[in-house]
């Protein structure tokens, strides 16, 4: 699949709308600082229309009172919006495993869209031998491919490891996504089929894709 970056896609020529469609695995790929308002606002516009999604998290930093905190702001009901997200967290990379692996057809069925946030954290850990990692992480993206024939939409976010050695994880979630957005610098180089968008955080154009990646992440209800 032709690479290109996110200033052509702002153009015209590959629409970021398309982005977080049925039969579509997301990577967004970049620090949580980032990723965590794209997150939100994905959330927010999707619990607003009463949608219920699914949500494993990887890591330790998203904060749900950030959501009931932008719900409270717009005079909506917290508690109504944080029903309707459905959340586990898995602390090793073989709980993350088991989850994305038995999730049945039935929550498939409930949900409008599955996030899937810090994927790769646990798969860092180097308690776990790299081999056996990449076997469990190859089987987990193998699985959310799966998961999007059903026509459920998966956003994956996942940032660089804190030290050199398990890059490679990245190379293999960008092989296997069908988008693959990297925010600010460049997160890995890859061959693999997915499209590589690319955006800095130095302008006030920049800050514009940016914005039109929240609408992309949130498409409109389809009748």
């Amino acid at each position: 699949m032709k690479t290109r970056c996110l200033a052509h896609a702002a153009a015209g020529n590959s629409s970021p709308a398309q982005l977080l469609i049925p039969s579509h695995v997301v990577a967004l790929a970049a620090p949580d600082s980032l990723v965590h308002p794209l997150v939100v606002q994905s959330l927010a516009r999707r619990t607003q229309r009463g949608e219920r999604v699914g949500m494993v998290i990887g890591h330790n930093c998203f904060a749900l009172y950030t959501l009931a905190r932008l719900a409270r702001a717009g005079g909506g009901d917290p508690a109504r919006r944080l029903d309707c997200i459905e959340l586990s967290r898995a602390f090793t990379c073989y709980q993350l495993h088991r989850r994305i692996l038995t999730l049945d057809a039935a929550l498939l069925q409930r949900w409008r869209a599955l996030y899937v946030l810090g994927l790769l954290d646990t798969f860092f850990d180097e308690s776990i031998e790299y081999h056996q990692a990449a076997h469990l992480l190859n089987d987990v993206l193998t699985q959310l491919k799966r998961v999007t024939r059903t026509g459920l939409p998966v956003l994956i976010t996942l940032s660089a490891p804190p030290k050199p050695g398990r890059e490679s994880f990245l190379e293999l979630v960008a092989a296997s996504a069908d988008e693959y957005w990297a925010l600010a610098a460049p997160i890995v180089q890859t061959g693999g089929k997915a499209r590589v968008h690319r955006a800095s955080q130095a302008s006030a154009q920049s800050q514009q894709r940016r914005r039109s990646l929240w609408d992309a992440l949130c498409p409109p209800r389809r009748s």
